[in-house]
């Protein structure tokens, strides 16, 4: 079967999805006007068609797009199938033309063809509707092609119909305002307001240019375009939580971000903040806040010492990163007097956040730990930390130093060390596989504490005194080994938590800025850096945490802990059960 059809081809309408739309032309057809026969051929049987297609262009026609006058195809059809081709033309004078049928044959014998026809071709188009917007933004007035926008739906008009006007000043300006006013953005009058000098709308316009953007780096101030990554949205600020970094100092000389959100993050902003000639509160504050999350502490002092907090939108977050900050600096109770004034705030998130710092502050000074928040992990963890069994073991100047809570059996056992061969064999110098030194304890000597809480102070035995002897005391479950090093401090493991506790061994109180350095040894032997930091105002350490994931199950830790007169604490520790 064929079917011969005629299209005027600029009334063809493309889709968004690609598709091309066709509107049959009926009737007289019109000089000068380019045309296309469209020629639909198929298939009805069920077999495979070997076929030609014969099809010409109108007597007096002339053709276009590089269309032959004849036009012979050869075309497999598959079963049930069609195709369809076309040839373009244009009458160039008026008059009544025949048209050849188009053709379909197979093995050269015709089978099937078009029906003939004459086209009738007149020197002048209908004439146009006066009310049409294409017939308004051609010929009409100004005012008549504002009053037609006025009565229209401008998601639906073809504003470029009208572009060849904007040129005139005089109707840009009312055609701009006229859009502005009604919120609706076009990127073809906008874009003359570079023509026009109109720096209001040139910079809507500019910014509306994604590529111009990318190369511009995000950021520019100019008289003509301002860019800010922050006010568009473009940089978003984030809160990546729990962000622990497990280095507090750089390795190899570079400080190095570990995180990859945050160390992607990071450089967004570094490169968007290099492109600023100076940097204002906001920045300040904004690289503070970064820098903690990196552990960058002093650092992140001198930047928010630059803050103005006067010049900051965000106030409460100026005032809660001023309490931690606080925690770092010589007097920590000035964090109490901010974060009082949010104790009763209406907003769970930052009521809670704040009482946690007064927390923090309480338990330092000897309250018992309080869950603020009960949603957070950590606040569970050390408020179920701090009532854990717990057992700690220290020998110094020849003194074995016990102390214990929730522990109904206690035993003591003393092992010879050879403590050179064990610090350079391993860091963990108190592990059951680096201690090669030896297999089993010489002797072993069973305490049962008569409270929960139990202590425990005499001199080593005489026949470890003048050996280098490691000490393990196992009771509560709960596991401690000690070297016979010099030490004034007391280190406090709940291992069922990963967390650790430093406090001076005269009062009791908690040692802040305690360096803690972190190795971990997996099931397979392999042992690795995995963590340091500092103790917290409470004395406080997590040793296990790490973000992006927990620590498995089988792994083990080998404890340093360190002050920075030389006291020194080591100890190795199973990793909390998952």
């Amino acid at each position: 079967a064929i079917t011969l059809d005629l299209i005027r081809l600029d009334d063809r309408l493309e889709t968004v999805d690609g598709r091309v739309l066709d509107k049959l032309v009926q009737g007289e057809l019109q000089q000068g006007v380019a045309y296309a026969a469209l020629v639909n051929v198929t298939n009805p049987t069920a077999g495979h068609l070997d076929a030609q297609v014969l099809v010409q262009v109108p007597a007096g026609a002339v053709p276009l797009r590089g269309t032959n006058p004849t036009r012979a195809l050869e075309k497999k059809l598959q079963a049930r199938s069609s195709f369809a081709a076309e040839v373009a033309f244009y009458f160039p004078t008026a008059g009544t033309y025949p048209m050849a049928p188009a053709q379909v044959s197979l093995g050269g014998i015709p089978q099937a063809a078009a029906q003939p026809r004459n086209l009738d071709v007149r020197a002048e188009g209908p004439a146009p509707d006066p009310g049409a917007w294409s017939t308004i933004a051609a010929s009409g007035t100004t005012e008549e092609v504002l009053a037609a926008l006025g009565a229209a739906n401008l998601g639906e008009t073809d504003l470029s119909l009208i572009a060849w006007r904007l040129a005139d000043p005089g109707f840009y300006s009312a055609l701009h305002a006229d859009l502005a006013a009604r919120l609706h953005y076009h990127p073809l009058v906008w874009s003359y307001g570079l023509l026009h000098r109109d720096t209001e709308a040139a910079s809507d316009y500019l910014r509306q240019q994604p590529r111009l953007v990318e190369a511009l780096g995000g950021y520019l101030r100019s008289p003509l375009l301002y860019l800010d990554p922050f006010e568009s949205g473009a940089f978003m600020e984030v809160e990546l939580s729990p962000l622990i970094q497990a280095r507090m100092h750089p390795f190899g000389g570079k400080q190095h971000i570990e995180n990859d959100a945050l160390r992607a993050q990071w450089r967004r902003l570094l490169s968007w903040l290099a492109k600023k000639p100076d940097l204002d509160s906001a920045d300040q504050l904004t690289l503070s806040v970064y820098l903690l999350a990196q552990g960058r502490i002093a650092e992140a002092l001198e930047r928010h010492a630059l803050v103005d907090p006067a010049r900051v939108r965000t106030r409460i977050q100026y005032d809660y990163l001023s309490a931690y900050l606080a925690f770092f600096g010589d007097d920590p109770e000035a964090a109490r007097s901010i974060a009082a004034a949010y104790t009763e705030h209406p907003v769970d998130r930052w009521r809670m956040r704040f009482s946690e710092v007064i927390a923090h502050l309480e338990e330092a000074a000897g309250a018992a730990p309080l869950v603020t928040d009960p949603s957070s992990q950590a606040q569970r963890q050390g408020a179920l930390a701090a009532v854990d069994a717990q057992l700690s073991l220290d020998v110094v100047d020849g003194m074995i130093k016990l102390a214990s809570r929730g522990a109904d059996e206690i035993e003591l056992r003393y092992y010879e060390m050879d403590i050179e061969q064990l610090f350079s064999a391993s860091p963990f110098l108190e592990g059951e596989r680096s201690a090669s030194a030896y297999v089993q304890p010489r002797e072993v000597e069973v305490l049962r504490p008569a409270s929960s809480t139990y202590g425990l102070e005499r001199p080593m035995p005489m026949a470890f005194a003048d050996r280098n002897t490691l000490v393990e005391a196992r009771g509560g479950g709960q596991v401690a080994r000690k070297l016979a090093l010099s030490c004034w401090f007391d280190v406090r493991l709940s291992q069922a938590y990963g967390q650790l506790q430093v406090t001076h061994r005269l009062d009791g109180q908690p040692v802040r800025g305690a360096y803690v350095k972190v190795f971990r040894r997996s099931e397979g032997g392999k042992v690795s850096f995995h963590k340091d930091g500092a103790t917290d105002l409470r004395g406080r350490f997590d040793y296990a945490s790490l973000a992006g994931g927990s620590t498995p199950g089988d792994s083990r830790f080998a404890l340093l802990v360190l002050t920075e007169d030389g006291a020194a604490h080591v100890q190795e520790v199973d990793a909390p059960p998952r």
